[in-house]
């Protein structure tokens, strides 16, 4: 009799033990998914990042970024009174981890953009990246012809680079694989590239 209900109380705290775990499992799985729905935030402007900086340009100006992205930078930075070139930096917060950095610069009565789009590798990591033909890029680069954007791209994967950095004389990619190991390259005004660097 007592091995009878010994039994019954070892199978009732089993039973509430394995009811445990799987309430705990469901709590885990909905906390996961609120993790990974908070990181994917609305922008506050007309456009997310990346769209963003492919609607700007070097000769934009404070008032037309205002006008693309929906709302006013906020002044970050300035050059001192006085100063023979002068600029002013703005910046534009899309989200808490994303924005938009306009560098303007005025020279002899000439005003020109540096942009710049800020965000973490996580948001553009692709499996479809391809490093392993780095050598390929070396040899291609230093050769007489050069070295394309859309060449960079096939020798990468096929995989478009994300747009990042925009100068009057250049525009910046960049690249970043399921591990996380990045790439980076600036093409000048003829789509030659002129340097590439990273971690891979």
């Amino acid at each position: 009799m007592r091995k009878r209900i010994l039994s019954v109380i070892l199978a009732g705290i089993l039973i509430v033990g394995l009811t445990g775990c799987g309430n705990q499992k469901t709590t885990d799985s909905k906390t996961n998914d609120k993790t990974k729905n908070e990181t994917v935030q609305k922008s506050k402007g007309n456009c997310d990042v990346f769209e963003c900086i492919k609607k700007l340009s070097s000769d934009t100006t404070y008032e037309k970024v205002n006008e693309i992205i929906g709302f006013e930078g906020k002044l970050v930075d300035q050059s001192k009174e006085g100063a023979v070139s002068t600029y002013k930096k703005y910046e534009w917060e899309l989200t808490d981890d994303t924005s938009i950095t306009v560098r303007l610069d005025e020279f002899k009565g000439k005003v020109t953009a540096q942009i710049s789009a800020e965000f973490p590798n996580e948001m553009i990591k692709n499996d479809k990246v391809d490093f392993s033909k780095v050598d390929k890029l070396k040899e291609k680069i230093n050769s007489s012809d050069g070295l394309t954007y859309e060449e960079f791209v096939e020798i990468v994967g096929g995989v478009e680079g994300t747009l990042y950095n925009v100068t009057t004389f250049s525009n910046k990619y960049t690249w970043v694989n399921s591990e996380g190991k990045s790439l980076n390259a600036t093409f000048n005004s003829n789509g030659k590239c002129t340097i590439f660097n990273g971690i891979v």
